[in-house]
């Protein structure tokens, strides 16, 4: 006679057999809701970074579209540095209005203002921008100082010729007089 061994198999893989006890589940299941509680505060805590980077973003674009207008500045920006995915930038150019304009290898052209670019993109152009901005400021600051200079300049002469022209009229009045009596 035969004898064959009664051995119970199930048919789930080892790594799906449940082998914890419930103090060891109930445990696991805390883990995982402290873990829950984490992501949520992170997610929160990211929801209010997304927020205040993009206000701050808009914020310093409306700032530096005032500056390059009063400036009247535009910069060339490398156009590397704003390659997208799918798209090669040729050209790229912030003007003074705060417009960027892209201008891709396939010569398709697209303006909007900074403002209106994501934040990675706002960031990508002010790593750019600012070397150059604080190079024009230079020059921009420059050129008010001879302005200044020759208007400092033509004011000390026009008070020398003011007085010249008074002391002549006064001279004049003064020989009228004389003459008068």
């Amino acid at each position: 006679m035969e004898t064959t061994e009664n051995t119970t198999q199930t048919n789930e893989p080892p790594a799906f057999q449940f082998s914890a006890t419930l103090s060891e589940e109930t445990e696991s299941e805390e883990k995982l809701q402290d873990l829950l509680t984490i992501l949520n505060q992170e997610t929160q805590q990211l929801s209010e970074y997304i927020t205040e980077e993009n206000v701050l973003a808009k914020e310093v674009c409306r700032l530096l579209k005032h500056v390059l207008k009063e400036m009247q500045v535009s910069l060339n920006i490398p156009a590397h540095s704003l390659n997208g995915k799918d798209k090669v930038v040729k050209k790229a150019v912030l003007d003074e209005e705060g417009c960027l304009t892209l201008i891709y290898e396939n010569n398709e052209k697209t303006t909007a203002t900074l403002a209106e670019y994501p934040p990675h993109i706002v960031m990508a152009v002010l790593r750019n921008v600012v070397p150059e901005l604080a190079k024009a400021v230079n020059a921009y600051k420059k050129r008010l100082n001879v302005r200044t200079k020759f208007l400092e300049n033509v004011k000390k002469e026009l008070k020398s010729l003011v007085k010249a022209i008074s002391a002549n009229t006064e001279q004049e009045r003064y020989s009228e007089e004389e003459l008068k009596k």
